[in-house]
């Protein structure tokens, strides 16, 4: 199997772990994507919440790069929620020429024109969801087979904006390389995404909570006591699907 009926969110520390745990969801950032195959701008930050559709026996290898704490979600809510897989794509391919030929048809009005980046629209909303086959990862600096990943990608306003919905004015919905270089702009850009934009689930749509180590169990235990908004019944349910890393790595 290479795939799984979950979609698995990493991170690299327990208290980012458990802030997802207790407000019950997701906060979207601008991740860096290199869409220069399209004739976009190098390095763009996409905002984005991102998961991957592997089973756990592969899991090993994604939290050597993510992190070693992960939320496993059903995938029919993924799906209901729109989180799409995305598009890999190879320079030169036929896929990249007629993206290439897409962007050179968008009009005016589908960019920013003071940083080249897009607005999105049903015309640009492909290029949130495309990623090259393989790259330089901006995690480890070392050239990656991303195609490995099976991304699927949550973009936090895409759903409402094709339903005809407009993005808030102080929501940028991408990033020029300068913007995501400066730390206060990043931070005061995150912030705008923050407050508009949140992916949330129910205590009933976890399928497994993972921690790093054995030992960090009982810690996360006691957050999902205290998780709002969930049953009893719904916490005792949650408890049996706790498992560690180490378990992962000696029994998958």
């Amino acid at each position: 199997m290479i795939s799984s009926a979950s979609l698995f969110h990493f991170t690299k520390t327990f208290d980012a772990l458990r802030s997802i745990v207790q407000e019950r969801g997701f906060r979207p950032h601008y991740a860096r994507e290199n869409l220069e195959m399209f004739g976009l701008p190098k390095c763009l930050g996409v905002p984005m919440v991102s998961f991957c559709d592997m089973p756990l026996s592969q899991a090993e290898k994604h939290s050597k790069v993510y992190g070693c704490y992960a939320l496993g979600l059903h995938k029919d809510w993924g799906k209901k929620k729109n989180i799409s897989p995305i598009h890999y794509i190879y320079p030169d391919s036929i896929c990249a020429k007629v993206i290439v030929e897409i962007y050179k048809a968008l009009p005016e009005k589908a960019t920013l024109h003071q940083c080249h980046c897009l607005k999105f629209n049903p015309q640009t909303a492909l290029f949130f969801y495309a990623k090259p086959y393989d790259g330089l990862s901006s995690k480890t600096e070392r050239e990656v087979t991303f195609y490995d990943e099976r991304e699927w990608r949550y973009v936090p306003f895409a759903d409402n904006t094709i339903g005809n919905q407009s993005i808030p004015s102080e929501v940028q919905p991408m990033l020029a390389e300068d913007d995501y270089a400066k730390p206060e702009v990043l931070a005061e850009k995150t912030n705008m995404l923050h407050k508009h934009y949140k992916l949330t689930f129910h205590g009933n749509d976890i399928k497994y909570i993972i921690v790093s180590k054995e030992e960090e169990i009982p810690w996360i235990v006691d957050e999902v006591y205290k998780m709002p908004q969930c049953s009893e019944i719904d916490k005792k349910k949650l408890i049996t699907r706790i498992i560690s890393m180490e378990q992962i790595q000696e029994d998958f």
